[in-house]
C-alpha cells in the first residue's frame, strides 16, 4: 500500500496543467498554491480506498472511491516521514471536517478537483476497467471557474473512458440557481459520464434534484436501510423509491446495509445495486476487488435466525 504523492512531489505534467487552470506563472507557484490548501484545510495527506457495489447476481458492479485524510504530519527527515507514509495512520481528519473547512474558506473547487486528481490516479496505477464512482460537490460545478475540459483531462490521462466514470452529487449545501446545475449536468452527461444523486433522502438531496437532474443512479441514504425490516415507515418510503426509479429507468442503489436482515428487506423490495460493510469493507487495495469481485449471497434460512425477515 502507498500513500498518495505528497504536493511536492506531483508531476511537473501535471503541474503544468494546472498552471493553465489557475493561471500561475510555474509550476512551483502551483505546489506552493496546493500546499497552501493542505495547511489551510489542515491535512498532510491522504489516501483512497474503494468500496464495492455489487449486482443481484453478485457480481462487482464498480466501486465508489472514498477519500481518507491525515494531519499533523512528523516532523524530522525524510526516510522518517516515509516510515510514516507506510504506517497505519492514527490522525485521521474526517472528510466531512475537510469539506466543510474548504466550504469555510472558499477552497472547496480546488478540493474537489485534488480529489478527483487523486482518485483517477490511483484507478490508473490499478489498471481499472470497471466503473468508477467519483464524488462531486455542487459549489464545484457551480463555480464561475469550473472546466468541464479539466476533469477530461484527468481521465484521458489516466486512460480511463468517460463512460465508466459516474459523478456522485449531493447537495450538502442549498443550491441557489438549478437552472444553471441542470445545464452543468447534462454537459457533463453529452461527453458521456453517468451521473448519481447520493445519499437521496438527506439534506438537501430531494425530489427537486431528482426532477432536475434526472440520474442514472440514485442512491438511498443509509439512514432508510438501517433496521429497514423493524421500521415500517422506512419500508413504505424505500418501496416508493423503487417504483419511482422503475418508472424513470433510474438505477437504484441501495448503500449502508449492514446486516443480514436488511439484505433481504432489499432483495424482497426488488433493488438490483447494493453496497455496505456487510458485503464488503472499503479497501486500499483497488486490484484486489476486482479479482475477488463477487459476493456469495446467503440463503434465507442461514441469515433469518427466527425464521422471519421482517419483524414491524
Amino acid at each position: 500500500m502507498l500513500w498518495n504523492r505528497d504536493f511536492n512531489d506531483l508531476s511537473l505534467q501535471a503541474c503544468k496543467g494546472k498552471v493553465i487552470e489557475y493561471g500561475l506563472s510555474d509550476a512551483m507557484s502551483v505546489v506552493e498554491h496546493q500546499m497552501a490548501m493542505q495547511s489551510d484545510l489542515g491535512f498532510d495527506f491522504s489516501r483512497v480506498a474503494f468500496q464495492p457495489i455489487f449486482e443481484t447476481d453478485g457480481r462487482l458492479h464498480g466501486v465508489e472511491a472514498l477519500m481518507r485524510f491525515v494531519g499533523n504530519a512528523v516532523q524530522g527527515s525524510r526516510n522518517q516521514q516515509n516510515s510514516m507514509e507506510r504506517a497505519v495512520p492514527r490522525n485521521h481528519v474526517s472528510p466531512e471536517t475537510i469539506f466543510f473547512r474548504a466550504r469555510e474558506s472558499n477552497w472547496i473547487m480546488e478540493l474537489d478537483f485534488y480529489c478527483r486528481e487523486q482518485i483517477l490516479q490511483q484507478s490508473a496505477s490499478a489498471q481499472w476497467k470497471n466503473r468508477l464512482f467519483i464524488n462531486v460537490c455542487p459549489e464545484s460545478l457551480l463555480s464561475p471557474h469550473h472546466s468541464v475540459g479539466r476533469t477530461d483531462g484527468l481521465v484521458d490521462a489516466a486512460g480511463l473512458r468517460k463512460e465508466q466514470i459516474v459523478l456522485e452529487i449531493t447537495e450538502e449545501t442549498a443550491i441557489q440557481n438549478y437552472e444553471l446545475f441542470a445545464r452543468t449536468i447534462s454537459h457533463y452527461r453529452e461527453q458521456g459520464y453517468k451521473i448519481a444523486i447520493d445519499d437521496f433522502g438527506s439534506g438537501y438531496a430531494g425530489l427537486k434534484m431528482l426532477a432536475s437532474v434526472q440520474p442514472d443512479y440514485l442512491k438511498i441514504d443509509r439512514y432508510f436501510i438501517q433496521r429497514i425490516h423493524r421500521e415500517p415507515v422506512k419500508y413504505v418510503i424505500v418501496e416508493s423509491l423503487v417504483n419511482i426509479c422503475n418508472k424513470l429507468g433510474i438505477k437504484l442503489i441501495a448503500e449502508g446495509i449492514e446486516t443480514g436482515l436488511e439484505f433481504h428487506s432489499i432483495l424482497n423490495l426488488g433493488i438490483q445495486y447494493r453496497q455496505g460493510f456487510y458485503f464488503a469493507e472499503p479497501s486500499f487495495e483497488l486490484k484486489s476487488l476486482e479479482m475477488d469481485s463477487c459476493f456469495q449471497e446467503e440463503s434465507v434460512a442461514e441469515i433469518s435466525q427466527n425464521g422471519s425477515l421482517y419483524h414491524f
